[in-house]
């Protein structure tokens, strides 16, 4: 079920699939040294810095946790 919600999501014509790039690990470092990061944080880190690098402004996520990121936007999709 879920693989075909995600199906549905990247045949839309809105939908641009994103991964890091070359400047990526240095908006990665970044972050997380800003964040002042440790452990298992850092996987938020990671998508936070992939957006960034991609131009993304905004993040629709019900997770609290990149609120730690103030240069990236977040919206709870569910509220």
């Amino acid at each position: 079920m879920a693989l075909a919600a995600m199906l549905v999501w990247i045949e839309s014509p809105m939908c641009e699939m994103i991964g890091e790039g070359p400047e990526y690990f240095s908006v990665l470092e970044r972050l997380a040294s800003a964040a002042q990061l440790s452990g298992p944080v850092i996987h938020d880190a990671r998508i936070a810095a992939i957006c960034q690098h991609n131009g993304i402004s905004e993040l629709l996520s019900c997770d609290r946790d990149f609120s730690r990121f103030s240069e990236l936007k977040t919206r709870n999709p569910l509220t």
